[in-house]
């Protein structure tokens, strides 16, 4: 019981404050802007791309029977492709 009330209170202690978020723009140019920004975003790209190609090396390593995982693997790399499609979107949509 000590142990983990100190583990509460050392990780209360250390844990960072959450950042507060900004509203997204409302003005359609201004949206389009800042998703044109994300997706020309260097760092952006390379996360979700190192992220694409874990799940993807995920899949191609699982056991023959980790039906479950393959397909949760596949539902993220789905995922990852919408979010890029809807920032898109953002971009031409008026």
């Amino acid at each position: 019981m000590r142990w983990e009330a100190f583990c509460r209170a050392l990780l209360t202690r250390y844990s960072p404050e959450p950042m507060p978020l900004d509203d997204p723009p409302t003005d359609h140019a201004e949206l389009a802007r800042a998703a044109r920004e994300l997706l020309e975003n260097a760092v952006f790209r390379l996360a979700m791309e190192r992220v694409q190609e874990r799940l993807v090396a995920s899949w191609q390593h699982s056991a023959l029977g980790a039906k479950e995982e393959r397909e949760a693997a596949y539902r993220l790399h789905a995922a990852i492709e919408e979010l890029r499609a809807e920032l898109v979107r953002m971009t031409t949509n008026k």
